[in-house]
């Protein structure tokens, strides 16, 4: 069962490894030519800036936009509970949340009206007035995470057909071992890179691998390649 993205993780995590000069908006070339159609045509979302701040890592930009979407789409029936119940600095704790999701990934729109919401929260204004603003970000989250998952399908990883290479296999867990450690999103690139083969050299932990990378759940991918070394004799080193 595929586990939702650990907020307070990827904000470690992308912190530590964009760009110092991230926040002044460096100027840094991107090839927008290799941003999906999909993707560059979707309203609200300024998909080359959201590249420049995942410092050109297309492949990781693009699956934070589908786990954006999955794994946050029940936000606001949160959002709203916590209202029902009494609790605002709750419902402010999501806002805040989705309004720092929204500008890592340069949703602008939706990044711009939760702060609003989350500004009128913390203010404790009428509740008219965050009732409007509730209901204006709602709209435009449906509107954003559908646009997503409709340019960004989830898909599989092609089959892997050729004989299983074990050396290959353990160099590639030698070389992500480090980059885990370090909350490095490189790990990210290259497990996608090498999904195929671990999926198939490492059965069902790699499947296991493959979701706690996908939502930076680092420290517990470390804890499955142990698990896949004492399952697997082959990536065991004399």
């Amino acid at each position: 069962i595929s586990k939702p993205v650990d907020p307070e993780g990827l904000y470690k995590t992308l912190i530590r490894w964009l760009p110092v000069t991230e926040i002044a908006f460096p100027a840094r070339a991107v090839n927008t030519e290799v941003i999906p159609a999909g993707v560059l045509a979707i309203s609200g979302l300024d998909a080359p800036s959201g590249l420049i701040r995942l410092d050109g890592h297309l492949g990781t930009y693009l699956k934070l936009l589908r786990l954006f979407a999955i794994d946050h789409r029940d936000d606001m029936k949160r959002l709203r509970a916590y209202f029902h119940r009494g609790d605002p600095a709750g419902a402010a704790r999501i806002v805040h949340t989705l309004k720092g999701l929204c500008g890592t990934l340069a949703a602008t729109r939706m990044q711009a009206t939760a702060g609003e919401l989350e500004s009128a929260i913390r203010k404790g204004r009428h509740r008219d007035d965050i009732e409007s603003l509730a209901t204006a970000l709602e709209m435009e989250s449906d509107l954003l995470m559908a646009a997503i998952l409709a340019a960004l399908p989830v898909d599989d990883a092609m089959p892997y057909d050729s004989e299983i290479d074990w050396t290959m296999v353990q160099q590639i867990l030698v070389e992500l071992e480090p980059l885990l450690k370090e909350g490095n999103m490189r790990a990210n690139d290259l497990l996608e890179t090498h999904l195929a083969l671990l999926r198939a050299a490492l059965g069902t932990l790699g499947i296991e691998l493959e979701q706690r990378v996908e939502h930076f759940h680092y420290a517990e991918a470390q804890e499955i390649i142990e698990c896949a070394r004492e399952k697997h004799t082959q990536l065991v080193t004399s």
